[in-house]
């Protein structure tokens, strides 16, 4: 057994924090793998697609705009 004030006990935290590293490390990024494999794809702008000329000419200007709230 080590004295506590022995040069040695310096590197305990430090072996402490590679054994941990070496056992959850592993884990940590299959996990992450699989969470990354289960999320469904996407493109990179998203599922958008743009307008056909039919849905557009509901916007277009047709002259004074009218108040239909009432």
């Amino acid at each position: 057994k080590l004295p506590w004030n022995d040069r040695r006990m310096l590197y305990v935290p430090w072996s402490w924090c590679v054994t941990a590293a070496l056992t959850f490390l592993p884990v940590g990024v299959t996990l992450m793998a699989v969470f990354v494999r289960l999320k469904p794809k996407t493109s990179l702008h998203g599922d958008a697609r743009f307008a056909n000329d039919r849905e557009l000419r509901q916007f277009e200007y047709q002259g004074e705009y009218k108040n239909t709230s009432k």
